[in-house]
């Protein structure tokens, strides 16, 4: 079931300033349908928005081609050489356009060429879409530790050539996704630098389920599978179910005040229909146990820790704060917000994580 996320969109896009969006949030949170949503309205596909937030507002104003780059897939589909799999997805967007590009091994020449000949094809410019714009670097870290500076420079000069673009008026907006944020934000300044809006006010539900989409979207449906299902697990009532799911599932949060629900786990229940085995899924994956060797005491002692001062989100690959790689991958959140915005009280995100540091300070 799809839940109407398409206010924060508008709000993005018409009501700030910016043109370069970040967006960092766990695994199974949405983030590519997030982008997917974003390239149906620069389409104009106004069928697709019917009954949501934007149904009124798709055309409102004619936007350029969309390119999207997928870095998963682009790591994963050669796998030898990062700069060759961005020259290729340019490629694929030149022959969809119907555009001859010039012959050049680096991606940003080509790339230029590209934004260039759309500009003057269609008068327009183009957007850009972004998703798992971390694999290649975490990839690097945990599997080849060679490839890390290599695929770190590569994803750098690719967002430092965004911001030159759009410096320059020749990109109309950039949304990027990951889990976990590498951008090396000391490359960019000014107004139209890359705005991260994983802590922004008012976007703390911009990805997730509120308790309150939660009710009105999933309740009655997991209320309907409970009664006619003859594996209820453990739960003797169907408060005890949601009680459950609201422990195990929910408390995310990066605000200190709005909390949702982890979407990919909630459709897991919903599709699965097994009351059996809800157990979280392990997110605890090779890179946060690399990051957490020998961090016992900080992991034994969160509250003494909880505490952060942060002034921008992105992380250190090269020396990655063990905290801040907790909350990008969910199992910390946002408690409370103190000191004009700048101090961030952690919590344990929930009961499930709890059981997860458990294993992590066991193997740390």
């Amino acid at each position: 079931m799809y839940v109407d996320k398409t206010k924060y969109i508008l709000k993005l896009i018409f009501d700030t300033n910016y043109r370069l969006f970040h967006l960092s949030r766990p695994p199974r949170f949405g983030k590519s349908l997030f982008l997917d949503t974003i390239e149906t309205f620069f389409n104009g596909d106004d069928k697709i928005f019917k009954n949501t937030y934007a149904q009124n507002k798709v055309n409102y104003r004619k936007f350029g081609p969309v390119l999207k780059f997928d870095f998963k897939n682009l790591y994963k589909a050669i796998g030898s050489s990062l700069n060759y799999n961005i020259i290729s997805t340019v490629n694929f967007y030149a022959s969809k356009f119907k555009i001859k590009l010039i012959n050049n091994k680096n991606f940003i020449e080509v790339f230029s060429d590209l934004i260039l000949k759309i500009r003057k094809n269609y008068k327009m410019n183009a957007s850009i879409l972004i998703d798992n714009s971390d694999f290649p670097i975490i990839e690097a870290y945990t599997k080849d530790n060679s490839f890390l500076s290599l695929n770190l420079g590569i994803i750098n000069k690719f967002y430092s050539f965004l911001y030159d673009l759009n410096s320059t008026n020749q990109i109309e907006y950039v949304f990027s996704v990951s889990t976990f944020n590498c951008i090396d934000y000391s490359l960019f300044s000014g107004e139209k630098s890359f705005i991260d809006i994983s802590l922004l006010k008012g976007m703390s539900s911009v990805c997730g389920f509120t308790k309150k989409e939660f009710d009105k979207y999933f309740l009655n449906i997991l209320n309907k599978n409970y009664f006619t299902s003859s594996n209820k697990g453990n739960f003797d009532k169907f408060e005890d179910l949601i009680k459950f799911i609201e422990d195990y599932y929910g408390g995310y949060s990066w605000d200190g005040q709005t909390e949702v629900f982890n979407p990919g786990q909630i459709s897991e229940i919903i599709n699965n229909n097994n009351f059996e085995n809800l157990k979280c899924q392990d997110i605890l994956n090779k890179f946060i146990y690399q990051i957490s060797k020998g961090k016992q005491k900080i992991l034994s002692n969160l509250n003494k820790y909880k505490l952060i001062k942060m002034k921008t989100y992105n992380i250190n690959i090269e020396n990655p704060k063990l905290l801040y790689v907790l909350l990008q991958a969910g199992i910390l959140s946002v408690g409370n917000i103190i000191y004009n915005n700048k101090i961030f009280d952690l919590r344990i995100t929930n009961r499930s994580f709890e059981d997860d540091l458990k294993i992590l300070i066991e193997n740390s």
